[in-house]
């Protein structure tokens, strides 16, 4: 049901009214069908929309597709209990709505800090692989000399 704010900016268009009554549906089953997912990937699903009896998740990757379908049966019962004629699950990835890129690791670099405690460590090492490791991790990320 319409809140008595929302319905004083609707006024008296009907069209207007039953868009909000829409927006309002899709709401409740965004936050059904997150309710049914972990945490960490709820967040992920970022909206929903009717497509006869299926319904279209809007996800912002590939992998939270793949997670989505998993979760299809509990998603579905959970639709169902509430009272929504779901059939299907089909989750669409929103390329437009996908995070930044991730850094590349030729990106990354480390605080030097980091850089003194590694060189530390390192000293207190004897020489075999993990020295070697640590030497070549030091040579990438100290800052070169002119």
């Amino acid at each position: 049901m319409l809140k008595k704010t929302t319905l004083k900016q609707v006024g008296n268009d009907r069209q207007l009214a039953s868009l909000m009554h829409q927006v309002d549906d899709l709401a409740r089953v965004l936050t059904q069908v997150r309710g049914v997912l972990p945490p960490a990937m709820a967040s992920h699903c970022i909206g929903v929309a009717w497509s006869g009896d299926t319904i279209l998740i809007g996800v912002s990757g590939s992998a939270a597709a793949s997670r989505v379908r998993q979760f299809a049966p509990q998603i579905l019962a959970a639709l169902q209990a509430g009272g929504w004629k779901a059939t299907a699950i089909l989750p669409k990835v929103q390329v437009g709505l996908q995070s930044t890129k991730a850094m590349r690791s030729k990106d990354l670099y480390l605080k030097e800090g980091a850089c003194v405690a590694f060189s530390e460590l390192s000293a207190t090492l004897e020489d075999g692989p993990l020295r070697e490791a640590i030497t070549s991790l030091l040579n990438r990320h100290l800052p070169k000399k002119s």
